[in-house]
């Protein structure tokens, strides 16, 4: 069971850190392109 929770755990914290680095990715091409 701990394994399987570590599993869930991990897999949403890399689900959520992609999100956040996917949208200061978008931000900063957005910027670049306004510049």
């Amino acid at each position: 069971m701990v394994q399987h929770s570590v599993t869930e755990l991990f897999s949403l914290v890399w689900l959520l850190l992609w999100s956040a680095v996917f949208c200061v990715s978008e931000e900063r091409f957005n910027s670049g392109n306004f510049a």
